[in-house]
């Protein structure tokens, strides 16, 4: 294979991703987030510590007055 001699050896972490979703939807009610009593959000780094960036999108509806 075409592998360069510094390439960090993680295929561990890929084969970890292929059973954790990328992406998530979650539901805001009343500037709430609806998750379970034992529910929670965390990141979960698998391929060496090092600045990442996250991205939240928020789409919707206004309240109505």
């Amino acid at each position: 294979m075409d592998i360069p001699p510094d390439e960090p050896a993680n295929g561990h972490s890929h084969c970890k991703s292929l059973f954790l979703p990328t992406s998530v939807n979650i539901n805001i009610v009343d500037g709430q987030m609806q998750l379970g009593s034992w529910q929670s959000i965390f990141f979960l780094e698998l391929d060496d510590a090092r600045e990442r960036n996250i991205s939240v999108m928020v789409m919707g509806q206004a309240a109505q007055d």
